[in-house]
């Protein structure tokens, strides 16, 4: 998803760059072309309220001061298509929806209540396709809950670089106001979100909302990085105050994912 994001915005620069260089070439012709019907008097020459606004439009000008204007729009546009596609990851972070499989018999059925409270529980693991951790396709999945109203703990992970059987590969956290009293600290992908999970035997859904990456889509078109996951592979950052600390190892065991097409290092099972 992030790559046909990113592929679109590029080449709407190329075309809106291209409709530039078009303009200034045609008004530059034409301003040169009057010029010299006025001078050869083979025409009626422009009046001055013509000739005014031609002047206010940059016909006539010199070609140097056409070439900058050209480069200044340049410049911006590779800056702005930057800001945009970080806008389009954001936009990739805020939910995760799709469907689920497994090679075996897994029972999971987990609700919440806007990340304050959740019920039920269950794992799973097996394949996803859909929008999941900011990519939309298929990938492998991991999830296991346990919800008890004011306490829950959730532990999930995406893509090739997990193992079940090491803690320290999961993204694990709680919810609820025991579960937050518990341990506080937590990673932005998953720190205020509502988690859906919903799979009978070998087949099932998910509907994850993702509020804390909602609000960083918000803040992101003010340029503030509220995730501080612009330019970062899904999962790698840091909350503005945590920005400037030395690493530390987080309470609850949880490791960014690596980049799209990196060697993973647990293969599949």
């Amino acid at each position: 998803m992030r790559v046909v994001l990113q592929f679109a915005v590029a080449v709407a620069e190329y075309l809106v760059g291209l409709l530039v260089l078009a303009y200034v070439a045609c008004t530059g012709r034409r301003g040169r072309a009057e010029a010299r019907a006025g001078e050869r008097g083979s025409g009626p020459r422009p009046r001055c309220r013509e000739e005014t606004r031609l002047k206010e439009r940059g016909v006539g000008k010199p070609l140097g001061a056409r070439l900058v204007a050209v480069v200044g729009f340049t410049a911006l546009s590779l800056s702005g298509c930057t800001y945009l596609r970080h806008r389009g990851e954001d936009a990739a972070d805020m939910f995760d929806m799709g469907v689920t499989w497994s090679g075996k018999p897994y029972l999971s059925l987990h609700m919440c209540l806007l990340g304050l409270a959740s019920v039920g529980g269950g794992e799973m693991e097996g394949g996803f396709a859909g929008l999941g951790n900011g990519a939309f396709g298929s990938q492998r999945h991991f999830h296991r809950n346990v919800g008890l109203l004011t306490w829950s703990r959730c532990e999930l992970a995406w893509g090739d670089n997990f193992d079940p059987a090491k803690p320290e590969t999961i993204e694990s956290f709680e919810i609820g106001p025991v579960g937050w009293a518990e341990k506080p600290r937590r990673k932005p992908p998953y720190a205020f979100a509502c988690t859906k999970y919903f799979h009978l035997g070998f087949v099932g859904l998910v509907n994850n909302v993702r509020f804390a990456e909602i609000a960083d889509f918000l803040l992101g078109w003010t340029t503030f990085d509220l995730c501080g996951d612009d330019g970062t592979p899904p999962g790698s950052g840091d909350w503005p105050w945590q920005r400037n600390q030395p690493a530390q190892k987080p309470d609850s065991p949880s490791t960014p994912s690596e980049p799209r097409g990196a060697e993973p290092r647990y293969p599949n099972p």
